[in-house]
């Protein structure tokens, strides 16, 4: 891996890391959040998920998480794993709600960039042959 991807995943990987503190900071009461310009159909899909009382708190959390497994090699791809479905959710919602598309795509793109640079830790989930 060269040390451009490496040193782009720590950033994607603090990126993370700081969203869910913050997060997980406001799902405590300690902080409010942020309100950010969006389209109405983001802003109801978004509010949909506060009104919840929990995903936006697991979604922080999750957000965390990965981060912090992100910026060790050994457990990047736990990371990768573990973020993918909520950077899908992302990518669609910029693409699909009116958000940026440049922010969800370049999310995504960046995410298969390091699937892509830590494939062989991802090849026994492809490879698996069951011994009895």
């Amino acid at each position: 891996m060269t040390k451009a991807i490496d040193a782009l995943k720590i950033i994607y990987a603090l990126f993370y890391l700081a969203v869910g503190f913050r997060g997980t900071i406001a799902s405590l009461g300690l902080m409010s959040n942020p309100k950010f310009e969006m389209s109405d159909p983001a802003r109801q899909f978004q509010d949909a998920l506060i009104d919840t009382g929990f995903v936006m708190e697991i979604v922080s959390l999750v957000f965390f998480i990965a981060g912090i497994l992100m910026l060790f090699k050994r457990t990047t791809p736990l990371g990768i794993i573990i973020l993918a479905p909520l950077v899908v959710v992302i990518l669609f919602n910029h693409v699909m709600l009116g958000g940026s598309i440049i922010w969800g795509v370049s999310h995504a793109l960046l995410l298969a960039l390091f699937a892509w640079s830590y494939r062989d830790a991802f090849s026994p989930l492809w490879n698996y042959h069951r011994s009895l």
